[in-house]
């Protein structure tokens, strides 16, 4: 997690207002040796007021709680109350918190408890600084609010991590800012936004289903209403799949008719069954995207612009859907520039399209046997004489996997390279250094992973070495892929 100034322990005369599990001493919370228990957080939020802090203390065991925490209290604009994890001594770090949601769920398990429940009146807040585990919601709007912030957070084994979701009559949020977040084993969503929801920025996430299927129509980041204003920047949603019915659903980012203004930045979406991008958003654009191992890699409904983006391995995993790299609706108005489509399945239909399609600067490889346009997608295509393609022999149905986009002076390329050829981590770290004056910065939330320049002792944080080879493995917490690293200069 990042770490948050150091703050003074001192009493709630500055402000800060202090919880612990059971709670301490006479339990006001005004101190930390008078810690309030964590039912009382509501009370401590109106009594630190704006600016204020409400300090959940880490090193004094987990936060059992069972029921909801209703929050009907919060700051004023430009002074949000911040509820966040600290020490002992002050400085920032994650408060466990455990509900009631069984570990290992499994479709027909409980869902588990709500936890935060945000009801009118809980405007101009900032969540900071916790370990959420085993709940049916961590974070649940209930009410029209505004200005709400959600930072620095690790979750595991929820039903949603974030939605909106009224009591009754609305639950439209202005302003929400979801940022460093790490979602571990999710039956339903990361997040879900809907009604008029609106200047919302969703950054640094990293999402894994972790195989928690069985629940309905699972999808990463679900945005439904007339949601709008929105940016998603790096931001990688991970095998949200359905095993069973027809047609399998499972999308790892989805909007729906009547959203608009969304824009994605650096966003990855891997392993899900149905689409990586299942977008019926209007004015919808992406930039850097790449979506490989979904059933259809891009799934398209609106008007969409997509620039600088790649499609990799579409895998059709079962049920009634086509194996694609993009798939347009009839109602689509799609513009695609300097983007790359490449695999070697012979199961695929790169485009299967039947709206309108504009093609600038795309590259193409696929494998003899596939399709490359479908019928009903030549009347609506333009461009074609921008296109380069590229045939290649077929590595069977789906070719998971399969990649040709490379570049000599890349630094993740050079470590791949390494690697493969079973160099020694002394060596991958020396190609890492002749690179030059770079460093290379996962494209994951920082609460996961840490930048890591060119040497040993570093990269091993990412990398095991077996001590009776030292042959550079990748560790299972992280896979290499296309633009799953970033270039940037050491400072």
């Amino acid at each position: 997690m990042a770490m948050a100034p150091w703050v003074s322990m001192e009493s709630a005369a500055m402000g800060n207002f202090f919880i612990s599990p059971t709670g301490a001493g006479d339990k006001s919370g005004k101190d930390a040796s008078n810690a309030a228990p964590i039912g009382s957080l509501n009370t401590l939020i109106g009594k630190a007021g704006a600016g204020g802090q409400v300090l959940l203390l880490a090193d004094k065991g987990d936060y059992t709680v069972s029921g909801i925490l209703g929050i009907t209290r919060g700051g004023t604009a430009g002074a949000p109350v911040t509820i966040r994890g600290v020490d002992s001594a002050g400085n920032a770090a994650d408060a466990h918190i455990v509900g009631t949601r069984p570990a290992g769920w499994k479709a027909g398990d409980a869902a588990g408890n709500e936890l935060f429940k945000l009801g009118t009146g809980a405007d101009h807040l900032a969540f900071e600084n916790l370990r959420i585990d085993n709940v049916q919601s961590a974070f649940r709007a209930s009410a029209d609010i505004s200005d709400l912030t959600i930072q620095h957070v690790d979750a595991n084994n929820v039903r949603r991590f974030f939605e909106d979701l009224a009591s009754s009559g609305t639950a439209t949020v202005q302003g929400l800012k979801i940022s460093d977040i790490a979602v571990q084993g999710f039956s339903r969503n990361v997040v879900r936004l809907q009604y008029d929801s609106s200047d919302v920025v969703i950054e640094d996430v990293r999402a894994d289903l972790g195989g928690q299927v069985g629940d309905d129509f699972p999808i990463g980041v679900h945005l439904d209403g007339t949601v709008h204003n929105v940016t998603i920047q790096r931001a990688t949603i991970e095998n949200v799949r359905s095993l069973t019915g027809g047609y399998l659903n499972g999308d790892g980012f989805a909007t729906e008719r009547g959203v608009h203004d969304v824009q994605f930045i650096d966003t990855v979406a891997r392993g899900n069954s149905d689409g990586g991008y299942d977008l019926k958003s209007e004015n919808t654009t992406l930039l850097r995207a790449v979506s490989e191992e979904n059933g259809r890699n891009y799934r398209l409904w609106g008007s969409v612009t997509m620039r600088d983006s790649v499609g990799r391995n579409p895998v059709w995993r079962g049920g009634s859907s086509e194996q694609n790299q993009l798939w347009l609706d009839s109602a689509a108005n799609v513009t695609i520039i300097n983007s790359v489509f490449e695999d070697a399945g012979t199961r695929t239909k790169v485009i299967s399209s039947e709206g309108k399609l504009v093609l600038n600067g795309v590259k193409i490889t696929h494998a003899e046997g596939a399709t490359l346009y479908t019928k009903t997608t030549l009347p609506g295509l333009s461009g074609q004489d921008t296109v380069s393609e590229t045939v290649v022999a077929g590595q069977g149905e789906s070719s998971a996997g399969y990649k040709t986009t490379s570049s000599a002076t890349d630094p993740a390329t050079l470590l791949l390279a390494s690697i493969s050829k079973g160099e020694t981590l002394l060596a991958a770290s020396n190609l890492l250094r002749g690179v030059g004056d770079v460093g290379l910065s996962l494209f994951e939330p920082r609460s996961a992973f840490e930048p890591f320049g060119g040497d040993a002792s570093v990269a091993q944080s990412l990398f095991k070495a077996p001590s009776d080879a030292g042959i550079v493995e990748v560790g299972k917490a992280q896979r290499l892929a296309f633009n799953d690293f970033a270039a940037h200069p050491l400072k």
